[in-house]
């Protein structure tokens, strides 16, 4: 049970009309951007085609999350995208720079729709499929079984088992040793974005809800004991001379070995991938 009536009334009003205009409508929206969307208007725009109840392009079959757990056939997946690349780039950084589209949306939307919605999605590793545009691979969105579960009465810990657990914990460590990834480098990148939408989320006006997405975190150990790999990946700094908020990566991303992709900025940890050439 969630511990402060903060937690348990979050926007109750909001979750009932998308309830409603679901039952109306004989079923959620194609695209669950629509409950969002319901519900905030058009705040999450970006969401919209990312997390999808229908394959809107028949013709090209999504590929179950599970397969990306082969490594045979992850780099078979992504092949199309490494050869975008020129030759000799380094895969490690293409693997890496892959990792980031996919995880940008998963990450984000499974957080969108929990901490807005409390919607628990299935977004375990079996349980779902992803989208790859079918001349890039590039990952353009993510196929779901079902419109997920309503759980008001849940803890963030609970309601994100699915995505870091089932998902994340194995997905991980097969992508490390694909082509001799650092984990920390790939959960790293997972905590970049879940960072940035617990930030987004809450606002100015609404911390309880950045308080609760920091819980996945700011513990150095999960509930069970064991090591929380997203702990201490961004480094929050108050800059001397401008007094604004920073953020940093405990581990850099390599984007910046791959030919004509930026460097992150002062994101990066090394300087010579904080370049934006």
């Amino acid at each position: 049970m969630l511990s402060g009536e903060t937690d348990v009334t979050v926007a109750p009003k909001r979750q009932t009309a998308v309830n409603e205009r679901a039952k109306i409508n004989g079923g959620p929206p194609t695209d669950l951007a629509g409950l969002l969307d319901e519900a905030t208007g058009q705040r999450y725009a970006f969401i919209k085609g990312r997390f999808l109840l229908k394959n809107p392009r028949p013709e090209h079959p999504p590929l179950p999350c599970a397969d990306l757990a082969d490594r045979d056939r992850l780099m078979q997946a992504i092949a199309p995208f490494a050869d975008s690349f020129p030759s000799g780039t380094d895969q490690r950084a293409v693997l890496s720079f892959w990792s980031q589209i996919y995880l940008s949306t998963l990450v984000i939307a499974t957080t969108l729709f929990w901490l807005e919605l409390r919607l628990v999605l299935p977004v375990g590793l079996e349980r779902l499929s992803v989208l790859l545009d079918p001349q890039t691979a590039r990952p353009e969105g993510f196929l779901l079984q079902n419109a997920g579960q309503f759980t008001p009465q849940v803890e963030i810990e609970e309601a994100f088992e699915g995505l870091l657990h089932g998902h994340l914990d194995r997905l991980i460590p097969a992508m490390s040793k694909a082509c001799g990834l650092s984990q920390r480098l790939l959960w790293n990148n997972a905590a970049s974005y879940l960072d940035w939408i617990v930030d987004e989320i809450g606002g100015s006006d609404r911390p309880q809800l950045t308080a609760q997405g920091r819980r996945l975190l700011d513990p150095p150990l999960r509930p069970d004991g064991s090591k929380n790999p997203l702990y201490g990946l961004v480094q929050h700094r108050i800059d001397a001379q401008t007094g604004a908020m920073q953020k940093q990566r405990r581990v850099c991303c390599l984007r910046y070995a791959l030919p004509g992709i930026g460097g992150c900025g002062a994101l990066c940890p090394l300087k010579h991938g904080q370049s934006s050439e």
